[in-house]
Order: structure tokens, then sequence, then C-alpha cells
């Protein structure tokens, strides 16, 4: 999940039910757990990407801001 800043601060209200924004996750939790997204290795490189993997899909995503 992400929740978004401005100035520091979080935009959404304080009571938000709303704030938080999903950036990983199963859609479709049928094929769980052994072929979903399932994040178990993280690693940051020198331009600050974030690598994750999983170990039942076996696939890397990089998440980076924009």
């Amino acid at each position: 999940m992400r929740v978004d800043f401005k100035n520091g601060e979080p935009v959404a209200d304080l009571t938000s039910k709303t704030a938080q924004i999903a950036v990983m996750e199963n859609q479709n939790t049928a094929s769980c757990p052994n072929s979903c997204f399932r994040p178990v290795g993280l690693d940051i490189d020198k331009k600050g990407r974030l690598y994750v993997s999983s170990d039942s899909s076996g696939e890397i995503h990089v998440i980076y801001g924009a």
C-alpha cells in the first residue's frame, strides 16, 4: 500500500478510510498460495529502485518513483 504525501504530510484526512492505495496485491486469490504473488525478498539498487521477489510465482517487481 502507499499513502500520498504533500509537503511532508498525508494528503488525505486523518480519518480517511480510502487514503491507502494498493501498489501490489493479488487481484485473484483463487491461485494462492501456490502461484500468487508472495513477497519474500527485497533489494534496493543505487538508483533507489526497490526490487521485490515472489517465491511462489517466480516474479520480480520493481518499484520506483516517477
